[in-house]
């Protein structure tokens, strides 16, 4: 169960897609969610924020915490977007 391997870990890193953005003509693909979908069915705080890459088209990562973490993961975005500048 993933909150069980939450106990284990206070924050986990996680990409928010299994790909990168795709252009807005193309199609949309079917498991655009299967990623962000982990947290939202155990139930645990998650926030999807952009990544630093070099690549022309965006990425971007997810923070999951356990229970109750919300207002640190909201924190934790917060720090990442001033120090990234993004």
């Amino acid at each position: 169960m993933p909150e069980d391997y939450l106990s284990m870990v206070t924050i986990c890193y996680y990409q928010t897609a299994p790909q990168r953005a795709f252009s807005l003509i193309a199609a949309l693909r079917s498991n655009q969610a299967d990623l962000t979908s982990f947290a939202n069915q155990a139930g645990l705080p998650a926030v999807s924020i952009p990544m630093l890459t070099k690549h022309i088209l965006p990425a971007g990562m997810q923070i999951i915490g356990p229970k109750k973490s919300d207002n640190r993961l909201l924190q934790m975005a917060q720090d990442w977007q001033q120090a990234s500048k993004i």
